[in-house]
């Protein structure tokens, strides 16, 4: 029997997994099969019936949020850091 070796993670690794996650926590699932992705496309292109926006600007404004939110978040944790060093 073996053994796989442990390898511990670089750092890119772990903001990959990390950004792979926050996406997931705050766009939702956005995977599409590949036997799908015309029908995907097709869909994001059209205004649904009662709205404004396309599919695809729906989901940019949902990423530019994201994004918006995840730089609060990163200057929060820098602030936040910051402070505490100061009283230590």
């Amino acid at each position: 029997m073996t053994t796989a070796a442990c390898v511990p993670l670089m750092q890119s690794q772990y903001v990959f997994i990390h950004d792979a996650l926050n996406e997931l926590i705050t766009c939702g699932d956005t995977e599409v099969a590949a036997h799908n992705l015309s029908i995907a496309t097709n869909q994001l292109s059209r205004v649904a019936p009662g709205k404004s926006l396309s599919g695809y600007e729906e989901q940019f404004q949902v990423q530019s949020n994201s994004t918006i939110i995840y730089k609060y978040a990163v200057h929060m944790h820098t602030a936040a850091m910051l402070y505490n060093s100061v009283l230590h």
